[in-house]
C-alpha cells in the first residue's frame, strides 16, 4: 500500500510549476522572475516538503496521499517561514521608546531617505569636490558635531563602546587609567568597561569605593605613568542613599593640573552643558540623540587629532548610510528645528497620547464592527501606568504612560501576547501588566493602528 501511495507522489517540477501558478495568482507576482536560472523559487521548498511526506509514509504516519491543494499549501508555508525570518519590522507597542531589542532609535523619515539616497549611488564620501582630491568621511558631520555640541573638533565611528576602547587606545595605551569604582559599569550584552579598558591596552586604576568617591581619591592615584583621568556616566543605573561621585566639572580642573586628559563616557548623550564637561566625550548616536547607531566622539582639536591619526580607527569607522543619516539628524536639530522621532516621543503629554487612544478604541470599534468578526467580545479601556526611556537611558526617571488595554473573552493576556508577537503580518510586541495586555500610544504610530487590529480580527 506505502509503495502504491510513493509512485503517486508528485514530481518535484510539476508540485514546483503548481506552486508558481498558486502564488502567481495569489499576489499577482512573477515568482518566476526572482531566481535566475531556476525554474522556481520553490524548487527547494518542494523538495524540502516531498521529502517530508515520503518519510512519514514509509514510516507508516500517513496512509492516504495529501490532496495537490494540501501540498502546495505547506510549501508556501515553508517559503513564507524562510522569508519571515531575519530583520523585518515590527510594531514596538512596549512603551519603551530606545527599546535596545528593537534597534533603539527610529531615525527621521529625512534621515532614512538621505541614507537611501546614499546607499544607491555613488557619493562624495571621501573625496573633496571642490579641491578635486581625496577629502575626509568625517567632513560630513565633524563640524555639525562640534556646533551641537560646543566643542573643538569631533569624529564618528560605529557605536559608543567602540569610541570608548578607541579613545582609551589612543591616549592610554601601555599607561594607567584613573576611575571610580563606582564607574565600571556592564552595559548590554555583558560588555563591561573593565574588559574594554584591557582590550584598549590601558592599565585600570580603581579608585574610591563602589557608593562613595571623593576628588582626593582621583589626586592620590595619579602618577607619572597615568595617562588620563576616565568618567563614565552610569547610564543604566543609580546608587542612591550614602553615596558621593565627583562632577566632571571638578574633575576637569584636577586633570588639567596634572597636564593629563578627563575623558568622559557619556554613555546615551544628554548635550546639557556638554562644552564644559571633559576634553575628550564619546556618546551614542541611536539613543537620545535620536540618529542611526553611532559612536560620537568630540572635544579639544589636539586630542581628537591623534584619535583620528590611531589606526584601531578604520575598523571601526562608519559607512555612507550612516555618515548620510547622522548628518540629517544633526541638521534637524541645528538649523531646522524639528523634533527627532525619540524626542517627539519621549515629550508626548498625556492629552496627546489620550487623543491617540481615543482615535485607536474608535478605529477598533469600527474595524471589528461586532463580536461576530472574532465570535468572542473585545474590551478596550484606558490603563494609565509608567514606563522607561529605555537603551540604558535616564536611570530612575519615570515617564507617565497611557496605553489602551485589550481583553479579549476567553484569551488570557499571555495568549494575546505571544499570539500578537507572532502575527504572520508584522508581530506586534506589547506588555502585560496586572494580567491586561497593554498597547502603549507613546510608542505606536497612528498608522500602525491598523496591522493591531487586523492581528485582533486574525485571532
Amino acid at each position: 500500500m506505502s509503495n502504491e501511495i510513493l509512485r503517486n507522489i508528485p514530481r518535484v517540477d510539476d508540485l514546483s510549476l503548481a506552486c508558481m501558478n498558486y502564488y502567481n495568482n495569489e499576489t499577482g507576482k512573477d515568482s518566476s522572475q526572482n531566481m535566475r536560472g531556476v525554474p522556481s523559487l520553490f524548487v527547494s521548498y518542494c523538495r524540502t516538503v516531498l521529502d517530508r511526506l515520503r518519510k512519514d509514509i514509509i514510516e507508516g504516519n500517513i496512509t492516504k496521499l495529501p490532496k495537490l491543494d494540501e501540498l502546495i499549501k505547506e510549501v508556501i508555508c515553508e517559503y513564507e517561514k524562510d522569508c519571515n525570518r531575519g530583520l523585518r519590522k515590527v510594531v514596538n507597542a512596549t512603551g519603551i521608546t530606545l527599546h535596545t531589542n528593537m534597534g533603539r532609535a527610529p531615525i527621521s523619515e529625512n534621515a532614512a531617505k538621505a541614507a537611501y539616497a546614499a546607499a544607491i549611488s555613488y557619493t562624495n564620501l571621501e573625496y573633496d569636490i571642490e579641491k578635486g582630491e581625496r577629502g575626509s568621511r568625517y567632513s560630513h558631520v565633524e563640524e555639525l558635531i562640534t556646533k551641537l555640541t560646543g566643542t573643538e573638533s569631533a569624529l564618528v565611528v560605529n557605536n559608543n563602546a567602540a569610541a570608548v576602547m578607541l579613545i582609551l587606545h589612543a591616549l592610554g595605551y601601555g599607561k594607567n587609567m584613573v576611575i571610580s569604582r563606582g564607574e565600571l559599569i556592564e552595559i548590554g550584552g555583558s560588555f563591561r568597561i573593565p574588559a574594554v579598558m584591557e582590550i584598549s591596552g590601558v592599565t585600570l586604576k580603581e579608585v574610591g569605593c563602589t557608593n562613595k568617591t571623593h576628588l582626593y581619591d582621583y589626586e592620590n592615584a595619579i602618577d607619572s605613568n597615568t595617562g588620563a583621568i576616565l568618567k563614565v556616566h552610569t547610564s543604566n543605573y543609580v546608587v542612591c542613599g550614602f553615596t558621593a561621585s565627583v562632577a566632571a566639572s571638578e574633575l576637569k580642573g584636577l586633570a588639567k593640573s596634572k597636564n593629563i586628559p578627563l575623558i568622559y563616557d557619556m554613555g546615551s548623550g544628554d548635550l546639557n552643558n556638554i562644552e564644559a564637561e571633559a576634553d575628550v566625550m564619546c556618546f551614542s548616536g541611536d539613543k537620545l540623540l535620536g540618529g542611526p547607531q553611532a559612536g560620537i566622539i568630540c572635544g579639544k582639536k589636539e586630542y581628537i587629532d591623534i584619535i583620528k591619526r590611531d589606526n584601531l580607527n578604520r575598523t571601526i569607522r562608519p559607512d555612507k548610510m550612516t555618515i548620510a543619516a547622522l548628518a540629517q539628524t544633526l541638521k534637524e536639530r541645528l538649523y531646522l528645528n524639528i523634533e527627532t522621532p525619540v524626542e517627539h516621543m519621549l515629550n508626548m503629554s498625556i492629552d496627546e497620547m489620550e487623543e491617540k487612544a481615543d482615535e485607536f478604541i474608535q478605529e477598533c470599534k469600527h474595524k471589528l464592527k461586532t463580536t461576530s468578526d472574532l465570535g468572542k467580545e473585545v474590551l478596550l479601556d484606558k490603563f494609565y501606568t509608567v514606563t522607561e526611556t529605555g537603551g540604558g537611558s535616564r536611570p530612575g526617571v519615570e515617564l507617565q504612560e497611557l496605553c489602551v488595554s485589550v481583553s479579549i473573552e476567553g484569551i488570557s493576556a499571555d495568549k494575546l501576547y505571544n499570539t500578537l508577537r507572532l502575527n504572520k503580518e508584522i508581530p506586534i510586541i506589547g506588555r502585560i501588566n496586572d494580567d491586561k495586555y497593554l498597547v502603549s500610544m507613546r510608542t505606536v504610530n497612528r498608522n500602525e493602528f491598523v496591522y493591531i487590529i487586523n492581528a485582533i480580527k486574525n485571532l
